[in-house]
């Protein structure tokens, strides 16, 4: 946290940090002036994972998990059967 206070102050722009669980997520804002603002959002993983996998009509919902963590996919490794 010290170091992302420190980027903020010398860059003097706001740094956000996001820190998702399973069921929630937290978010930090840590300001160019050093202050920081804390809140809970009360989604996490299993939310997006599920809400990706509609969306796109995923079988699988490791292939949703992939997308949103890998900027690459390859769409191979979990065809979608439709």
């Amino acid at each position: 946290m010290i170091v992302f206070r420190a980027t903020a102050i010398q860059r003097q722009q706001p740094v956000v940090l996001w820190a998702m669980g399973t069921d929630n997520a937290q978010v930090v804002r840590i300001d160019s002036d050093g202050s920081t603002a804390h809140t809970t959002i009360e989604f996490g993983l299993e939310f997006l994972i599920a809400l990706i996998q509609a969306e796109l009509a995923l079988h699988f919902s490791s292939s949703a998990l992939n997308l949103l963590l890998h900027e690459e996919y390859d769409w191979a490794t979990h065809p979608n059967p439709c």
